[in-house]
């Protein structure tokens, strides 16, 4: 046995639909001149995992994952800022500058008039930093194009001159 409210609804239905013997009037468009071509697009739907608790947690992993990321990748990975890469460019093309140069620094030493008596001074000093600061004072250390002594580079000589034996010898 239908309920009342289904009898309503069955009454209603019929009554928009019409019977046979009197079909509904033909619905026709209201006659609107704004009526836009193309539909508005419907606003997008917002995934539940961005909504609510779900995306506090889904912001503090991303969160987490990008401070792990750096730790390691500063830690092991091998990453370092521009500063830290600039610097170490320069420690080594400064190193190799040195390397090139000492060389010519001890030739330079050794061709000079009082290399032999310059060599036993330089030999009797025991501290290698007072062995550079010799060089640096006599001007055998100066750099092509340099205005002033490289430490580095005496340093670096006077290791080389201290194991040269005196011209003569």
């Amino acid at each position: 046995m239908p309920s009342a409210g289904t009898i309503t609804l069955q009454i209603e239905l019929r009554s928009r639909l019409g019977c046979r013997q009197h079909p509904p009037p033909l619905l026709r468009a209201p006659r609107a001149a704004h009526v836009p071509l193309i539909e508005r697009p419907k606003a997008m739907q917002v995934p539940s995992i961005l909504r609510g608790e779900s995306r506090t947690r889904l912001l503090q992993g991303i969160a987490t994952g990008a401070i792990a990321s750096m730790v390691i990748g500063f830690s092991w990975g091998g990453w370092m800022t521009a500063g830290t890469a600039n610097k170490i460019a320069a420690e080594r093309a400064d190193t190799a500058v040195v390397a090139a140069l000492t060389p010519i620094c001890v030739e330079k030493f050794l061709q000079n008039g009082d290399a032999k008596a310059n060599l036993a001074i330089l030999q009797k000093i025991s501290s290698s930093w007072e062995q550079g600061d010799y060089l640096q004072k006599g001007g055998w250390v100066t750099q092509p194009g340099a205005t002033s002594s490289d430490y580095h580079l005496a340093r670096a000589c006077a290791e080389k001159l201290v194991q040269v034996k005196a011209p003569g010898q």
